[in-house]
């Protein structure tokens, strides 16, 4: 999994994020949370229209 990961990175699609602990084995032992690097790819996937997600505060982010 984590060969795929470098090769997302790699290519600018995807990145992991690291849990923040104090502890290194702690660190290591979590599953990193996936970053999608280009807003696109997040809304690529998206059914709704550019529209629809101006309105949704959550989806759109602060203004």
């Amino acid at each position: 999994m984590a060969h795929y990961l470098e090769l997302l990175e790699g290519a600018g699609l995807a990145g992991g994020l690291d849990k923040y602990a104090g502890d290194i084995a702690r660190q290591r032992g979590s599953s990193p949370k996936l970053l999608a690097l280009n807003p696109a790819l997040a809304t690529a996937v998206d059914s709704r229209l550019p529209a629809e997600v101006r309105i949704d505060s959550e989806a759109w982010g602060p203004r």
